[in-house]
């Protein structure tokens, strides 16, 4: 990823992952059509830059405060100095929500979703991060077990598993 924009096939793959998490999902949040996506860059405390993009149609009816939830979520996280997920400061009463999560690395990025369940939108951040090397999974399994994620678990446990067992075939 470079410091201020994603390049199209990782927009590409952040989109695959998104869906990949749809089909996971209980019925009837698997046949959800859109999510909101944002990738928050900041370098060493500069101002943010913005990563936006929809994966799907939202429902039209959704899609403002889709738009509204992804943003939300980053700002407050940011505006959280050392929380490392916006679930530290979920709180369902005042619509403030799960499913932003800080990358490690450097650039210091954030990984904010709105569209999915909760932990959907999570799922999908963490799986990301780990793609985009932001975070290792034990780092991404750490948050998960914070925001008791069992989706992210049993999602990146079967894909992984997936992919050692296509690697090992392969050799």
């Amino acid at each position: 990823m470079t410091e201020s924009s994603l390049t199209r096939e990782q927009k590409q793959r952040a989109c695959e992952i998104v869906e990949l998490v749809t089909k996971e999902l209980p019925a009837p949040d698997n046949a959800r059509t859109g999510v909101h996506c944002k990738i928050y860059v900041t370098h060493r405390g500069a101002k943010f830059r913005v990563n936006e993009f929809v994966v799907g149609t939202p429902d039209p009816e959704k899609d403002e405060r889709y738009d509204y939830n992804s943003a939300e979520k980053a700002l407050r996280l940011a505006g959280n100095p050392g929380d490392f997920s916006s679930w530290q400061t979920r709180n369902e009463d005042k619509k403030k929500w799960g499913g932003a999560i800080w990358g490690s690395s450097n650039l210091q990025r954030i990984y904010s979703l709105s569209g999915l369940p909760e932990h959907g939108d999570e799922a999908s951040g963490l799986w990301m991060a780990i793609e985009f090397g932001d975070l290792l999974p034990a780092e991404a399994l750490v948050i998960a077990d914070y925001s008791e994620n069992t989706l992210f678990k049993n999602i990146y446990l079967k894909f992984d598993l997936q992919s050692r067992y296509a690697a090992s075939r392969a050799a």
